[in-house]
Order: C-alpha cells, then structure tokens, then sequence
C-alpha cells in the first residue's frame, strides 16, 4: 500500500467511526461542541453519508485508485 493509499485508508477509518458515532449517540458528539440535544431524524442521516463516505474512501484506498488520490 503506497503513502497515499494508506492515508486515503486511514482517513477512511475515521470517518467510519465518525459515521458510527453519529448514527448510534449523536448527543454525545454534539455535546462535545456544546450545540444543544437533538431528537431529529436528520443528524443520523448526515451519519449514514459519512458511513458512506468511509466505506468509498476505505475501497479506494485497497484498490489503490490514483485517480482518486489526485
């Protein structure tokens, strides 16, 4: 794995546990930059995009997608 596949990976990494966290305890991580409690539907959404975006950057990284590196 190349330099640059490896921080695509990485990265990856990152935004599936942000993704996670933002699915099952949004208030836990909202309450970290002290934004108010919420009950909505929409903060798990924007979590399932990240989920998302994690998986295609994890993907990316394994295959070794130079176009996508650039």
């Amino acid at each position: 794995m190349s330099n640059s596949a490896r921080s695509i990976f990485v990265f990856g990494l990152y935004l599936l546990a942000l993704g996670i966290v933002l699915i099952v305890v949004p208030n836990f991580l909202l309450g970290m930059f002290f934004l108010p409690s919420t009950t909505e539907v929409w903060i798990r959404v924007v979590g399932v995009v990240v989920l998302y975006l994690g998986f295609y950057y994890t993907q990316a990284a394994r295959k070794e997608m130079i176009d996508f590196f650039q």
